[in-house]
């Protein structure tokens, strides 16, 4: 069995010609609303055989360390790419993930469109959207994150910001 757990970034700071989007930083507003839902999450964090991947831009990788912190995930057990920054398709993030293969399950830590459509591919249902801070955890009845097929994925637990 393998669990992918989705997770958009945090509210962040507005961008403009004097930020570059990707060094967008959470806001306070951000920093609270990561911290609630993290808090959420704590009845479903299994901290054996999990790992966090996240995104480096700083609003996804501040979210992915408020979420380790709140959830007490283990340091080391944190892995930050370039490659989540960027739009993918899913079978690619799927080739990514297999270097996590010894892992049960694995938080994603991204950004939107691309976490709104991996929810949407991986469960096989249209979304109404992927707010800020949205987590979506999926499983499937595999052992290996290169089989999963598109639509074949359960929603096991899922926390929509909006509704906390």
């Amino acid at each position: 069995m393998k669990t992918i757990v989705l997770v958009r970034h945090s509210n962040a700071e507005d961008g403009d010609y004097h930020l570059n989007d990707y060094d967008r930083r959470l806001t306070f507003k951000g920093v609270q609303k990561a911290d609630k839902v993290a808090s959420a999450c704590k009845g479903f964090y299994q901290p054996a055989n999990t790992v966090f991947y996240t995104s480096r831009a700083p609003r996804a990788f501040q979210t992915a360390e408020m979420f380790a912190k709140k959830l007490n995930h283990k340091r080391d057990h944190l892995r930050s790419t370039d490659f989540l920054y960027y739009c993918f398709k899913p079978e690619e993030l799927l080739i990514e993930l297999e270097q996590f293969n010894n892992y049960e399950t694995i938080w994603v830590f991204g950004h939107n469109p691309m976490m709104s459509e991996l929810n949407e591919f991986f469960t096989g249902t249209k979304s109404k959207g992927f707010p800020k801070c949205m987590v979506s955890a999926i499983s499937f009845d595999t052992e290996n994150f290169l089989e999963i097929k598109e639509g074949s994925g359960k929603v096991v637990f899922l926390v929509n910001p909006k509704l906390l």
